[in-house]
């Protein structure tokens, strides 16, 4: 039979679980952000070249919200994955994963992130499981962690 884990334990790994799917959530907004204002300032040169080699156009500077959208989905990019890599080394150290460093600088990596973050969160999962919660998209359900605080499992595993 499997160790159970203390309310404290399984509240860390929740907030842990939680904070990483919303990171992913998170990042993918910031390289729709950066995706969009970067074609949308490829279009708006391939147009301004064209009037001004006609002699038609004048040059403009992108708009302000051009340049705060695009500045913040950078942001976001670079800032995005560093959060993901402290969500991830805090769940996997929560749930006694191995080498929980290992976790958070592949979760870091870009697309390798993705995957890796697929992997824990599957890892996670099994690990709730195995407490006896049921597991949902944002990691166990407010019904299965009332329950398991109504158990109240003090000792230190």
């Amino acid at each position: 039979m499997p160790e159970i884990a203390t309310v404290e334990k399984v509240r860390q790994a929740t907030r842990a679980f939680r904070l990483m799917n919303l990171l992913v959530g998170v990042a993918a907004l910031c390289w729709i952000v950066v995706a969009v204002t970067a074609g949308s300032r490829q279009a708006d040169t391939v147009d301004r070249i064209e009037q001004i080699s006609r002699g038609t156009g004048r040059i403009e500077q992108p708009s302000f919200a051009s340049n705060v959208m695009s500045t913040m989905g950078v942001a976001g990019v670079i800032v995005t994955p560093l959060l993901l890599a402290l969500g991830a080394y805090r769940l996997a150290r929560s749930i006694d994963s191995a080498s929980p460093l290992l976790w958070a600088v592949l979760s870091a990596l870009g697309c390798v992130g993705v995957l890796v973050v697929v992997l824990l969160s599957n890892q996670a999962s099994k690990w709730f499981s195995k407490q006896g919660l049921k597991v949902g998209l944002l990691g166990p359900t407010r019904a299965s962690l009332v329950a398991f605080e109504k158990a109240g499992v003090q000792t230190k595993t």
